[in-house]
């Protein structure tokens, strides 16, 4: 089974400009301060639902997409739907409400996910030259190959080198494909890089 991280797909207007968006922010640290990347069960659940609210620069014509990092992991119900029905069963997910939905008659239904579950993905012995932050997956490396014998069957999980990244399975994006979650762009965990088997 191969596994891949994701990334926002560039969103763009006819003239080729793209499109800001849609971030929400939550006013009460102690849900925002959970152990969100740590692939743990939370001991207790947060209250539900989880308020939110649009940031303060919220662009006038801004796009809603299926998943956002901050200031927790957040899902769309589609992909939400997505991670299901391909059997996920490391998932945790939290009720949120936002001030102001209303006025949008195109966002989606968010929820909070927690993802159980990290698994380091790197060959120690072959993947080197970690580079600076702003990059995940494979392409934290100069040099990356995979760690043989990683687990089979797993929809999603965190990588354990770098927790913020998440990767998920191939069936996942096949689902993603069908079912239109189309604001999400999929990049294969191969190696690359100097020596690696194979180079992207």
């Amino acid at each position: 089974m191969s596994y891949y991280t994701f990334k926002q797909r560039r969103i763009v207007d006819e003239d080729g400009v793209d499109y800001e968006v849609m971030h929400f922010s939550c006013d009460d640290d102690a849900i925002v301060d959970l152990p969100w990347l740590r692939g743990i069960r939370f001991e207790h659940a947060p209250p539900q639902p989880i308020r939110l609210r649009f940031e303060d620069d919220t662009p006038e014509d801004g796009v809603f997409i299926d998943y956002l990092g901050q200031p927790m992991p957040l899902v769309s119900q589609a992909l939400r739907d997505v991670l299901l029905r391909a059997g996920a069963a490391n998932l945790e997910f939290f009720d949120t409400i936002i001030e102001g939905a209303a006025e949008y008659e195109d966002i989606p239904r968010y929820y909070a996910m927690n993802v159980v579950g990290r698994i380091e993905v790197a060959d120690p012995a072959q993947s080197t030259g970690v580079r600076a932050f702003g990059v995940m997956g494979a392409d934290l490396y100069d040099t990356f190959v995979p760690r043989e014998g990683l687990p089979q069957g797993l929809a999603i999980f965190r990588m354990a080198e770098q927790a913020s990244t998440l990767l998920v399975s191939s069936q996942v994006v096949h689902l993603c494909e069908q079912l239109g979650v189309q604001t999400l762009e999929f990049l294969p965990l191969a190696p690359h890089g100097p020596g690696s088997p194979t180079k992207t």
